[in-house]
């Protein structure tokens, strides 16, 4: 059974967005961008509760498409997905709005729980 609520899961990469769908869309209504430039044009024209988005993309990075994002739409809770965890990524996450991040490869379960935190507490981060 589905939620009312919306995540856009944006990645480059086809495989990472088709499995997050795949796992969340028994719970959740999922969209999906390949870009940034993509997800700006659907978060101004749908409302989304979640946002999904990988730091490293082709053309626009995950953090400038996060700094777009939140001139748009500034409440939109972001979880962050990175194939690199280090301490500076750690660091640029924390100061770009963002509410947490994943590290791929991450956990079922992680995901799962970060998502129900940020959607039940939009204002906090779920480091």
């Amino acid at each position: 059974m589905s939620s009312d609520k919306i995540i856009l899961v944006a990645d480059d990469q086809e495989g990472i967005r088709t499995l997050i769908k795949e796992i969340l869309e028994e719970a959740y209504t999922v969209l999906e961008a390949e870009s940034g430039s993509k997800v700006l044009e659907i978060i101004k024209e749908r409302p989304v509760d979640l946002v999904l988005l990988d730091i490293k993309m082709s053309g626009m990075s995950g953090l400038e498409t996060l700094s777009l994002l939140k001139e748009i739409k500034p409440g939109t809770p972001v979880l962050m997905i990175t194939g690199f965890d280090d301490p500076d990524t750690l660091s640029q996450v924390m100061e770009s709005g963002a509410m947490g991040y994943l590290s791929k490869p991450f956990e079922i379960q992680e995901l799962l729980d970060k998502i129900t935190h940020a959607l039940q507490e939009p204002g906090t981060q779920p480091f």
